[in-house]
């Protein structure tokens, strides 16, 4: 079941990406209980979206036309051209280095202007 599912969000991302004029490399893996849709074009800054929006969008849209194909507990995720997986880095990064300061001074420190995206 897994190797169809792969399949059918390939060709789907295939067919929303053609639909919007967008010629894409699409990938699809599973991890675990995680679906993992990569997307490559040379629109990546427009499928990305201000601050990801776009992206979470596209995920959104698989998440509900696949959600009735997926066993309990599996999920769906779009990166485009690495965008995530950059952003999840800077985030591990911005994390570890406030950990670091806050210890050596003492002082708290708020992480502002990060969204969900």
């Amino acid at each position: 079941m897994t190797k169809k599912i792969e399949d059918e969000l390939g060709k789907t991302s295939k067919k929303i990406l053609e639909f919007l004029g967008i010629e894409a490399e699409v990938k699809v893996s599973k991890i675990e209980e995680h679906y993992s849709v990569e997307i490559n074009s040379n629109s990546n800054g427009l499928l990305i979206g201000k601050q990801g929006q776009n992206l979470t969008a596209l995920e959104r849209v698989l998440q509900v036309l696949f959600y009735e194909k997926l066993s309990e507990g599996e999920t769906v995720g779009v990166d485009v051209g690495g965008f995530r997986q950059r952003r999840d880095e800077f985030i591990k990064n911005l994390a570890q280095s406030s950990i670091e300061e806050v210890l050596q001074t003492g002082v708290a420190k708020t992480l502002s202007g990060l969204t969900a995206a």
